[in-house]
Formats: C-alpha cells, structure tokens, sequence
C-alpha cells in the first residue's frame, strides 16, 4: 500500500510536469494563431 502510494506520488509530480509543458506548447500556439 505504502509503495502505491508512493508510485503515485511520484508519478503524479511527472504528470504536473508534462502538464505544464502542454499549457506552455497550448499557449504558444494559441499567440501563432493569432
């Protein structure tokens, strides 16, 4: 149980990761549509 946990932590710092990269590539292409 404790390491499920901690797979889902750590795997969950990834997906903040990823996302803030997909809003950084959303808002780039959001201006070169403009």
């Amino acid at each position: 149980m404790i390491h499920h946990v901690n797979f889902f932590l750590s795997d969950r710092s990834r997906f903040r990761e990823q996302a803030e990269t997909l809003t950084f590539i959303e808002m780039l292409s959001q201006i070169s549509f403009k």
